[in-house]
C-alpha cells in the first residue's frame, strides 16, 4: 500500500471507538486506570472463568438463521434500560437483563414480535403484555415499554424498507464485517450513541457492536474481524473493574453511585466511566496477548459480564444513568 494510499484508508468505526477512549482517558479528572493491576487481573480472570462461545438459555436458540438474526437484531434493538431497573424494581416491578431477553424470546415463540412487519407497528401495550407488567405500576417501566415500542417500530421500518423485510438481507450486506455492521448500525438514529467530552465528539456504540457480537456468537455472518471489536460499554463493565481495583473514582464520585444518585446522560463523569471501561479493557487485551493468550475485546467483555454477576459484585451500586445507550 502507498503512502498516499494509507492516508486515505478510512478508519474503522470501533477503531474511532478506542482513539475517542484513549482521549477521554488522557485528561479523564473522576476516574483513573490503575495500570499495575491489569495483566494479574487479567490472568486471574482468564483463570477463573471460561470464554462464552454462545449464548444462555434466556436467548431464543434456532436452526433457522432468519428467525436467529430477527431475534438478535430485535434484542440489541432494545438492549438498554439498565438505569431503570433499580427504580423498577423498587416500585415492585422486577426487571432486569435475564427478565428482557427471556422474555423477548417468549415473543418470538408465541409470534407478538417475531418479523420485522411485526415490529413496525409495536405499541408499549405490546410489551406490558409480553413481560406480564400492568401500566402504571412503575413509572420507570411505563417510560422504559414506551421507548422500547419507539426503538422496535424504527427498526422494523428500515429493515423492512432497506432490506426487503429480511433479517439476515441486513446480515449479508455487511459483507462478513462486524466493524461495517457496527458503522451500518451507527448511522440509525436508535443506535448512534456518540459522547461529546470538553468539546470533541465521538463514538462509543455500545449496541451497535453488541449486536454483530451476538449473531457471531450464534454462528451467523461469518464475521472475518470480530477481533475488531470493543467492548460493549455500559455500567456493569467499570463496575467490575472498580470492585476489582483496576478502576479508581474520586471520592465525590464514588460517594454518588453508592448512595444511589443518577449521574445524568453525557455528563462528564458517565462518559469518562464508559471510556474507562473501553481502555482499560484495550490494556487487558494486550497484556493477555504478550502473555501468549489469544483473546480479544468482546471475549473479555464476556468474562467481566460473568464476574459481574457474582453475589457479591452485585450486592454493590453500579452507577446509574437513564439512557437509550446500556
Amino acid at each position: 500500500m502507498s503512502l498516499q494510499t494509507a492516508k486515505k484508508a478510512k478508519e474503522l468505526l470501533p477503531d474511532a471507538v478506542r482513539r475517542h477512549a484513549r482521549f477521554i482517558m488522557e485528561q479523564a479528572e473522576h476516574v483513573r486506570i490503575n495500570h499495575d493491576a491489569i495483566a494479574p487481573y487479567t490472568q486471574k480472570l482468564l483463570d477463573t472463568y471460561n470464554v462464552i462461545t454462545t449464548h444462555d438459555d434466556n436467548h431464543l436458540k434456532t436452526q433457522d438463521a432468519e428467525r436467529t438474526a430477527a431475534y438478535i437484531i430485535a434484542l440489541d434493538s432494545l438492549n438498554f434500560g439498565s438505569g431503570y431497573f433499580r427504580q423498577a424494581r423498587k416500585d415492585g416491578a422486577h426487571f432486569d437483563y435475564g427478565v428482557f431477553s427471556s422474555g423477548l424470546k417468549r415473543g418470538f415463540q408465541t409470534g407478538i414480535f417475531d418479523t420485522p412487519e411485526k415490529w413496525a407497528v409495536a405499541k408499549p401495550q405490546d410489551f406490558y403484555t409480553l413481560y406480564s407488567i400492568s401500566q402504571g405500576t412503575s413509572a420507570a417501566i411505563d417510560d422504559l415499554f414506551s421507548l422500547f415500542a419507539k426503538h422496535l417500530q424504527e427498526t422494523g421500518q428500515r429493515i423492512i424498507d432497506n432490506y426487503g423485510g429480511k433479517s439476515m438481507n441486513m446480515v449479508d450486506a455487511a459483507n462478513g464485517s462486524a466493524a461495517k455492521m457496527a458503522e451500518m448500525l451507527a448511522a440509525w438514529p436508535t443506535f448512534h450513541d456518540y459522547a461529546t467530552y470538553k468539546g470533541r465528539n465521538g463514538p462509543v456504540l455500545k449496541r451497535a457492536q453488541i449486536l454483530p457480537a451476538d449473531l457471531y456468537l450464534a454462528g451467523l455472518g461469518n464475521f472475518t474481524d470480530i477481533d475488531t471489536l470493543t467492548i460493549f460499554a455500559d455500567n456493569r463493565i467499570p463496575h467490575v473493574l472498580r470492585c476489582d481495583g483496576v478502576l479508581s473514582y474520586t471520592s465525590v464520585l464514588a460517594d454518588t453511585i453508592d448512595r444511589l444518585k443518577p449521574l445524568p446522560s453525557g455528563s462528564t463523569e458517565e462518559i469518562e466511566l464508559r471510556a474507562a471501561s473501553i481502555h482499560a479493557v484495550e490494556l487487558m487485551r494486550d497484556a493477555v496477548r504478550d502473555m501468549g493468550h489469544h483473546v480479544n475485546t468482546m471475549n473479555i467483555d464476556h468474562l467481566l459480564w460473568n464476574r459481574g454477576g457474582e453475589p457479591a459484585l452485585k450486592s454493590r451500586p453500579t452507577h446509574r444513568t437513564l439512557t437509550i445507550w446500556y
